[in-house]
């Protein structure tokens, strides 16, 4: 009996009932085709479970539940299947940016009412990448990630917490960008305006954007436009207004 053309056999039925939308069929076969796959090299069996993932990800837009058990639930399952799998099989350690990858996209899994959930997920996922942010790869997921954080905070008004993110996204782009690159200017800028957001930090928004306006003016650009020099030239001004209001 050939295994391998078992496998594709049965991957290929479960990916015809997810054409015609049989979901919860398609997903047995796919199950059938990772129990045989998990006997087999790691390598498959990785991208097997990330590929499953993906379409349980799909599915969970699409509002689709597969029998009694929902799809956000089925997710979480397949999740800690692939975790356990790299900690257990390959090796990986609780702290290894992969590791940190799914804990993070437990986070995205996460509907919008489950806030704090999602808040504990992405706080676990970038207090981890951290630890690994040496390559270019990692460092922009460590960057989505603070981002998704920040975003968090700031829809909760927690102004505080979102200004840490923002300190934390600096220190790393000081760390591993020229001192003059584009994306520090915008962080600068950013914690300028949430500064603005914070009762009395008028000199603080002020030290931001005056930062932001003195490194771009020597930031190499594709674009030769004066918007955004224009743009952080005023709010320098309105900060200036706001603490000579201040102390009148």
């Amino acid at each position: 009996m050939d295994k391998k053309k078992d496998k594709n056999c049965l991957q290929n039925i479960g990916h015809f009932h997810d054409i015609v939308g049989e979901y919860d069929r398609g997903l047995d076969y796919y199950k059938q085709t990772l129990a045989m796959q998990l006997y087999q090299s790691c390598e498959d069996t990785e991208t097997f479970l990330g590929d499953l993932y993906q379409l349980i990800k799909n599915l969970k837009k699409r509002k689709v539940e597969f029998g009694p058990m929902k799809t956000q639930d089925s997710a979480f399952i397949l999740l800690n299947e692939i975790m356990n799998f790299r900690i257990r099989i390959l090796g990986e350690n609780e702290d290894h940016p992969h590791i940190a990858m799914i804990i993070g996209s437990m986070g995205d899994l996460c509907e919008d009412t489950q806030l704090f959930v999602k808040m504990v997920y992405y706080k676990l996922t970038v207090t981890k990448l951290e630890l690994s942010s040496g390559s270019t790869e990692i460092l922009d997921r460590l960057f989505q990630y603070i981002e998704k954080l920040y975003s968090i905070y700031e829809q909760t008004n927690d102004y505080d917490n979102a200004l840490q993110c923002l300190k934390r996204k600096l220190l790393f782009e000081m760390q591993h960008y020229p001192s003059h690159h584009i994306n520090i200017v915008r962080t600068l800028a950013r914690m300028g305006f949430l500064y603005r957001k914070i009762a009395n930090n008028s000199y603080m928004a002020f030290k931001c954007f005056s930062q932001a306006l003195t490194l771009y003016k020597i930031v190499e650009r594709e674009d030769d436009t004066q918007d955004m020099e224009d743009n952080l030239t005023e709010q320098v001004m309105c900060e200036l207004m706001n603490m000579r209001n201040s102390i009148s």
